[in-house]
C-alpha cells in the first residue's frame, strides 16, 4: 500500500466573535463581516486543498483542488464569512499526485452503458463520480460510440487489446489511448473468470491493459473485481484481486480495493446492491463511486470545480438559476409537480455556513409507486445553430433518505443527438440512496444547437422516492 503523507502549509486561527486572526509566515487573512480571503505561498502546478476544524481534531474539507497561480508566487481563495466563535483553517499540498482531469472508464457490462434488471445505468457510478467532485474531473466522450463508454459488454481484458472476430473495429484500449483521456478507470476481468482463466492468466492481461495504457502517458486506476455469485467462486476473485493489487503496487499506480461492497460473509455478492448478482444496481452504484470519488480527492489533483455563470449573466438560458425569491415556498420561475399520490413540500432555505439561499424539497412517496415528481423551469429564448449550452444543478441532500433517482433533462431543446442521457424524458440519473448528506454539481454534457431555435424549452430536476434535497443553483446556461 502507498502511503500518501500530507503536507500541511499552514494553520490560520480566526476567531469571528472579535473578527481577529492569527497566521503563519505562510498563510494569510483578510477578513470582513461578509468574506473571508486567504493567501499563501505556491508554486505553478501545485495543487491545494483547504480545510476547517473547531477544535484542531476534527477538520472537514471546505474546498479542494485549488489550482496555483500561474503568474504569482502566492495563491488565494474567499469564502463566505461562517457563523460560529472560532475557526481553524488550514491549507494542504500533495505534490506527488498526479493531475486527473478528462476521464476515460474502460471495461466491461459492469462499467458500460448498459441497463440492469434494475432500470439503472452502469456506468452511474462514473457519472456519480463526477458529480461529487463537483466537475473537476471530466467524462471523455468516445469519439467512436458516441457516448461516454470505452468498454464492451462481454469483453475480456484481452479483447479489450485485441478485439473480437465478431466485432471488427472495436479496440476499446486503442480507442483510449487515441482519446483526450489523462486518465483511464480500469474495472475489468469477470468476463475472464467466467471463461474458466486462472488467476495469474487473468492479473497478466490486465496488466498489460495497464501498461499500454501507461505508456502512452495515461494514468491508470486499476480496481479489485467486484463481488459475484455462481458461475467462478469466490477463491479465484479473491487470489486474483491479490495479485492485481500487487501488480499496481510494484507499478505505484492507484487502486481502488472496493471488493469489499456489497460482499456477504461468504465473499459472494449481497442481492441488495447487485440485482443479479454481478452488476450493481443504484444502491451498488451509489457505495462505489462514494469510495472512489474519496479515493480519487485523496490521491490526485482534480481540477477547479465546475464554475456556473454568475446569477445575472445573460449566458443564462433559463430564468432565476439562483433560485431567488419564493411564493408558498418555491423559488420564482419554478414549478413543483411531486409524484402522483405523493407528498412534496418546498420550503427556502438560507444555509448557515454561508452558502446562501437553497431550494429545498421534501419528499414522502409510497413504497412501490415509481413515477417522477420534478422541479421544472421553462423559457423562450432563442439559441443560434453552433452555439454550445448544457444543463447543470448543485444540489444537497440529506441522510438518511430513500431517494432512487434524481436526474436532470431538457425537452425541445435543438441538440446534436449524439450525447446520451439529455433531452426527452431522459436523464442523467444520479443520487440513489441511501446515501450520506453531500453537496455535488450535476451536468449534463455540453450540446450543440443544430438549427436556430425559438420553442419553448423545458429544464427538469427529476426525482423519485422518499428524502430531502435542495438545489442552489440549476438551469441551462451557454458555453464559451
Amino acid at each position: 500500500m502507498l502511503f500518501i503523507n500530507r503536507r500541511s502549509i499552514g494553520c490560520l486561527v480566526i476567531s469571528f466573535l472579535n473578527l481577529c486572526g492569527i497566521s503563519s509566515a505562510q498563510l494569510s487573512i483578510q477578513h470582513t463581516a461578509e468574506q473571508i480571503s486567504l493567501t499563501w505561498s505556491s508554486v505553478p502546478g501545485q495543487s491545494f486543498d483547504v480545510q476547517t476544524s473547531e477544535d484542531l481534531q476534527d477538520w472537514s474539507y471546505r474546498r479542494k483542488g485549488i489550482q496555483a497561480n500561474a503568474d504569482q508566487p502566492s495563491t488565494s481563495t474567499t469564502f463566505p464569512t461562517p457563523s460560529g466563535d472560532r475557526l481553524f483553517f488550514r491549507v494542504t499540498s500533495y505534490p506527488d499526485k498526479p493531475a486527473i482531469r478528462q476521464v476515460a472508464w474502460l471495461g466491461d457490462s459492469i462499467t458500460g452503458g448498459e441497463t440492469n434488471p434494475d432500470g439503472v445505468c452502469h456506468l452511474l457510478t462514473g457519472r456519480l463520480v463526477h458529480t461529487l467532485l463537483r466537475q473537476r474531473i471530466s467524462p471523455v466522450a468516445n469519439a467512436i460510440r458516441g457516448d461516454w463508454d470505452f468498454g464492451w459488454s462481454g469483453f475480456t481484458s484481452q479483447q479489450l487489446i485485441t478485439g473480437r472476430p465478431d466485432l471488427p473495429g472495436v479496440f476499446p484500449v486503442q480507442w483510449v489511448i487515441d482519446s483526450e483521456a489523462d486518465t483511464c478507470v480500469v474495472h475489468v476481468g469477470t468476463n475472464n473468470l467466467t471463461w474458466g482463466q486462472t488467476p495469474e492468466m487473468i492479473a497478466a492481461s490486465i496488466s498489460e491493459v495497464w501498461d499500454l495504457m501507461r505508456a502512452a502517458n495515461i494514468t491508470v486506476i486499476g480496481s479489485e473485481i467486484t463481488p459475484r455469485s455462481g458461475l467462478s467462486g469466490v477463491i479465484p476473485v479473491d487470489t486474483t484481486n491479490a495479485l492485481l493489487k500487487a501488480a499496481a503496487s510494484a507499478r505505484s499506480m492507484i487502486f481502488a480495493e472496493w471488493n469489499h461492497i456489497g460482499r456477504l460473509p461468504d465473499g459472494t455478492a449481497d442481492f441488495v446492491y447487485y440485482s443479479d448478482g454481478l452488476h450493481p444496481n443504484n444502491i451498488g452504484a451509489t457505495a462505489k463511486a462514494l469510495y472512489l470519488a474519496d479515493l480519487l480527492a485523496q490521491r490526485t489533483h482534480p481540477g477547479p470545480e465546475y464554475v456556473l455563470p454568475e446569477a445575472g449573466s445573460s449566458d443564462w438560458l433559463t430564468p432565476n438559476p439562483y433560485l431567488s425569491g419564493s411564493s408558498g415556498g418555491l423559488a420564482s420561475s419554478w414549478q413543483n409537480y411531486p409524484p402522483t399520490g405523493s407528498v412534496a413540500v418546498c420550503q427556502k432555505i438560507t444555509m448557515t455556513d454561508g452558502a446562501g439561499d437553497w431550494q429545498q424539497v421534501a419528499v414522502i412517496q409510497p413504497p412501490g409507486t415509481y413515477n417522477h415528481g420534478y422541479l421544472v423551469t421553462s423559457m423562450v429564448k432563442t439559441i443560434q445553430a453552433g452555439q454550445k449550452y448544457c444543463g447543470v444543478v448543485e444540489l444537497e441532500s440529506d441522510a438518511p433518505w430513500d431517494f432512487k433517482e434524481i436526474s436532470i433533462s431538457m425537452m425541445n431543446m435543438p441538440m446534436n443527438g449524439r450525447d446520451l442521457y439529455v433531452g426527452g424524458s431522459g436523464g442523467i440519473r444520479d443520487l440513489p440512496g441511501p446515501v450520506s448528506k453531500y453537496q455535488g454539481i450535476l451536468k449534463t454534457p455540453v450540446l450543440t444547437a443544430t438549427a436556430d431555435s425559438t420553442a419553448t424549452r423545458f429544464f427538469f430536476i427529476n426525482y423519485h422516492g422518499s428524502g430531502t434535497f435542495r438545489v442552489r443553483r440549476a438551469g441551462i446556461h451557454l458555453v464559451p
